[in-house]
């Protein structure tokens, strides 16, 4: 027998417990309609919910999760969407021409664009998209945004820009 066999058995025991504790596996064995039909068995599906009950239940998830008037987050917006704009991250014109394809920006939505007395930023399901994208260029424009890693024992540093 081979000496490394035991610990190869013993590796992939315990990878195998390892991936089973990280991960939910479901298997289902079921008949196929030809062997059923041989072994003389029904085959009966399993019931399903109504549709009409499972849309209830995710109408109800989805408002005990995302309050009808939004959530307020106690972030200040401030002037980063002037300063956005200043630093050249976004362009005013563009920005305006996208979401007017899409029903145009609100004057809420404009604000965080053009003032710096915004309060506390409330997403709702209306803004969310103008939030994403304000948050994604807040996060391009961020000079400070430094990933360093050694690649054969040099220093390289990425500079989001």
């Amino acid at each position: 027998m081979n000496k490394s066999l035991p610990l190869l058995i013993i590796a992939v025991a315990a990878g195998s417990f390892a991936l089973g504790s990280l991960f939910d596996l479901n298997l289902s064995v079921t008949r196929r309609p030809l062997l059923a039909k041989l072994f003389g068995a029904a085959t009966t599906a399993n019931p399903s919910p109504s549709s009409t009950a499972a849309k209830e239940a995710d109408i109800k998830l989805a408002q005990s999760v995302l309050p009808a008037n939004g959530v307020e987050i106690p972030v200040k917006w401030g002037d980063l969407g002037i300063q956005l704009i200043k630093a050249g991250v976004i362009d005013t014109q563009k920005f305006e021409e996208v979401y007017a394809q899409r029903g145009g920006l609100s004057e809420s939505e404009k604000n965080l664009l053009t003032t710096s007395d915004n309060g506390n930023i409330t997403i709702t399901q209306q803004n969310s998209a103008v939030l994403l994208n304000l948050l994604w260029a807040l996060g391009l424009g961020n000079k400070k945004c430094h990933f360093g890693y050694r690649s054969h024992g040099r220093q390289t540093i990425w500079r989001g820009r």
